[in-house]
């Protein structure tokens, strides 16, 4: 994650330290599931989209991921599949 990535954020989604990077649409003034968003990610951190994974609770998002070339999935499914019963409802 990078400085600008919320703290409280942070210690909600545990996983979000495992990754590289994120580009988070709430700090970026870009809405998901503009395509716009999805391309600054893969500018930024120089990634194929086809080697790019998109998590995301809403199917629009996703779908707008793949769209672009990202592979998409749903995110409760990806901390459920994690994380297990240490997360809330």
């Amino acid at each position: 994650m990078g400085p600008g990535a919320s703290p409280r954020r942070l210690a909600r989604f545990e996983f979000l330290s495992w990754c590289d990077g994120a580009v988070i649409s709430g700090f970026e003034g870009v809405i998901k599931p503009v395509p716009a968003i999805f391309y600054r990610l893969l500018d930024r951190y120089g990634l194929a989209p086809e080697r790019t994974l998109f998590i995301d609770d809403r199917e629009d998002n996703i779908d707008g991921a793949r769209a672009v070339g990202l592979h998409g999935g749903p995110l409760r499914g990806l901390i459920q599949g994690v994380m297990g019963d240490r997360i809330s409802n």
